[in-house]
């Protein structure tokens, strides 16, 4: 999958996205910083162990040690 193709997959799943708590996370995620509103979660406030979760996936995904959306769904087809 190019970056145009993920860039409007990633789009295209937010859109369709009604848990608020995990677009806020993604956005504290993206950004680093605090949801905009003030209201939302903040990196500060996410489990130790989510933080570290998180940092782990940003650091492998700059390594370039991703799994492409296809086959990760050829993968687990089997269980949708």
């Amino acid at each position: 999958m190019g970056t145009l193709e993920l860039r409007s997959e990633l789009i295209s799943l937010i859109e369709s996205m009604e848990n608020e708590i995990l677009m806020k996370a993604i956005y504290v995620m993206i950004t680093h910083k605090p949801v905009p509103s003030g209201k939302g979660l903040k990196w500060d406030e996410l489990p130790t162990a989510l933080q570290k979760e998180i940092e782990e996936g940003l650091e492998q995904a700059e390594n370039g040690e991703i799994i492409e959306h296809d086959e990760v769904m050829k993968n687990y087809q089997k269980w949708l």
